[in-house]
């Protein structure tokens, strides 16, 4: 359905579904706030994805303790951890830039008109997202054992 202003969001169905939506889709966390539907709900997913980014740097900073290898041990173990490594930087910077974004709405600085800084969080979370789907695929599923 469309506007003089541009492309909406169909209301009713993220009434009926914006948990569901949130988990499978970060950036429908901006959808949510764009559209005005339960602010604080939008918040708490926002909150919830920075603890998820948190607990995720935690188990990979845990992964590296446990590696039977490092970062001179031949190609594999440098590209492995240069690739992680630098995936592990933009998480951190997600995480960061997530913070700040979590703070704003705090302060009510977030509105169906200003939510940019949202949209941008979420599209920059699913770009890392993607990322890690690569290099989870890459370095844990398709290399022999």
């Amino acid at each position: 359905m469309t506007k003089a202003g541009g492309p909406q969001v169909d209301p009713p169905l993220l009434k009926t579904r914006p948990p569901a939506a949130a988990v499978y889709r970060p950036s429908l966390i901006a959808a949510l706030a764009v559209v005005g539907i339960v602010a604080h709900l939008a918040l708490w997913w926002l909150g919830a994805t920075i603890g998820l980014g948190v607990l995720f740097l935690g188990l990979q900073l845990y992964d590296y303790s446990q590696l039977g290898f490092g970062l001179k041990d031949g190609v594999f173990g440098t590209l492995f951890y240069v690739m992680t490594g630098i995936h592990m930087a933009h998480v951190i910077g997600g995480v960061v830039f997530l913070a700040l974004v979590f703070g704003q709405g705090l302060r009510g600085r977030l509105s169906p008109t200003h939510h940019d800084p949202l949209a941008a969080g979420a599209i920059y979370w699913d770009f890392v997202d993607v990322v890690w789907l690569c290099l989870f695929t890459t370095f844990y599923l398709l290399t022999p054992r």
